[in-house]
């Protein structure tokens, strides 16, 4: 598999939004769905408007029915709109996830096994997959709900201005007040989402292990220290996401408090300007609706800052798992063509990087193109650290393994020799696909 070139790539960041963007066609449909999911809300309230003066002046039964058909067709039109959003930012948001797991997937079987010996499998399977759904949760309600609540927000606050200005201001002026609480409110979810993702990581990374090392662990009866150490973990997981759930919870709390205060001014003024008869009844109906209507908006917004920090922080794993860089690079050199390739194995040592003991010392090995040889011998005795050496898992630290007379450090196992082609299918070379391609 090819390496990950820090010098001909783009940085893990840049890579990660260059998979999740998506096409300019998808992106200009999603784009008219949320400015449809967006109006149409907004025309509603002008219906009611209607109504309500005209059921005032005294309007037949007849109009004002047709007039409460035209809202029920703006607020059905106006579901189906958020439906075809919801399920194009979903399908948006899958598709470059996908991309992305395929993407850390590949990255990560690229690694050499110091990597993989310093990371248990549960944890990656954290960063590729529940990392990944964070992401893709985030990116769902990002459409939906931030992007969709922001353009309401500022359509209702362009809306209430042109009615009259001072409501309008009133309406701003308090948006903004929210606004800043929010900001100054995300700092305190930072920290919580980043523990409770990191103890979700370590929880499956103890699982994995423990149920790997099953059998040595009933035959050396350390049955109960596995589960006290489960139970720290699982302890530890719970605390921390305890904390992230009651900060959520303050904060959902506060916003309502601040919302029943904010539409209590708004209800005010809209009956000031009627008793001074700058407004009709229908419009005090009318900035009624527009306030209940930003507290909506407000509330995704919140909601979704603990998705932000999970997703922030899990792209920060992301990024850092893409930044990862195998200690066995490539050469430059081809693997020779297609058939059977000889093996010779010259004067090999090896030594693990933490460990001055060598494993291996002096093998030598050499096999003919076809030829077969089995390695038979204790536990321990070096046969898989040999086989490794011949698939390139590790470098040895003395000698030279050679695949078709060429030392695997040099060659390069994505370039094949002139008169054939590497094929992703089979990952090898083949003179039919140089033929095919």
């Amino acid at each position: 598999m090819r390496s990950f070139d820090p010098e001909t790539s783009a940085s893990p960041s840049s890579s990660v939004l260059r998979l999740l963007r998506p096409g300019p066609g998808a992106a200009a449909a999603l784009a008219a769905a949320i400015a449809a999911a967006t109006a149409l809300p907004l025309a509603a309230p002008q219906v009611t408007r209607r109504f309500v003066d005209d059921a005032i002046g005294g309007a037949s039964i007849r109009h004002l029915t047709l007039v409460a058909l035209g809202y029920l067709a703006l607020a059905v039109a106006g579901q189906a709109a958020r439906m075809v959003t919801a399920w194009l930012a979903g399908r948006l948001a899958w598709d470059g996830t996908n991309r992305l797991r395929e993407r850390l997937t590949g990255h990560a079987l690229g690694l050499d096994l110091a990597f993989h010996g310093r990371h248990t499998p549960g944890e990656l399977i954290e960063r590729v997959d529940g990392d990944v759904v964070a992401v893709a949760d985030f990116v769902v309600a990002f459409l939906l709900d931030v992007v969709a609540s922001v353009l309401l927000l500022a359509g209702v606050v362009v809306v209430v201005f042109a009615v009259d200005w001072r409501i309008g201001a009133a309406l701003l002026a308090y948006c903004l007040i929210v606004g800043y609480g929010m900001a100054r409110a995300q700092r305190l979810a930072v920290p919580s989402a980043a523990r409770a993702r990191a103890a979700s990581a370590t929880l499956f990374g103890t699982l994995e292990e423990r149920f790997a090392g099953a059998e040595d662990i009933r035959a050396n009866g350390a049955g109960e220290h596995t589960v006290r150490r489960f139970h720290q973990v699982a302890a530890a997981l719970f605390r921390a996401e305890n904390r992230d759930a009651r900060i959520g919870t303050t904060l959902l709390a506060g916003t309502s408090v601040a919302f029943a205060a904010g539409t209590a001014v708004m209800l005010a003024l809209a009956a000031w300007t009627v008793e001074t008869g700058t407004l009709t009844v229908g419009t005090a109906v009318l900035l009624f609706q527009y306030t209940l209507m930003v507290r909506a908006p407000f509330e995704r917004l919140i909601d979704q800052i603990r998705q932000y920090q999970a997703a922030l922080a899990g792209l920060a794993r992301i990024a850092a798992l893409l930044a990862e860089r195998p200690a066995l690079t490539p050469g430059t050199r081809p693997l020779p063509g297609t058939g059977p390739l000889g093996l010779r194995v010259e004067g090999v040592a090896f030594s693990y990087p933490d460990d001055d003991e060598q494993v291996l010392s002096g093998i030598d090995v050499t096999l003919a193109p076809g030829e077969t040889l089995g390695l038979v011998g204790r536990t321990g005795s070096g046969k898989t650290t040999l086989a490794r050496l011949v698939l390139r898992l590790h470098d040895p630290v003395e000698g030279a393994v050679r695949v078709g007379g060429v030392d695997l450090r040099e060659a390069d196992p994505a370039r094949c020799a002139p008169g054939s082609a590497w094929s992703p299918r089979t990952c090898s070379c083949s003179r039919r696909a140089c033929a095919t391609t």
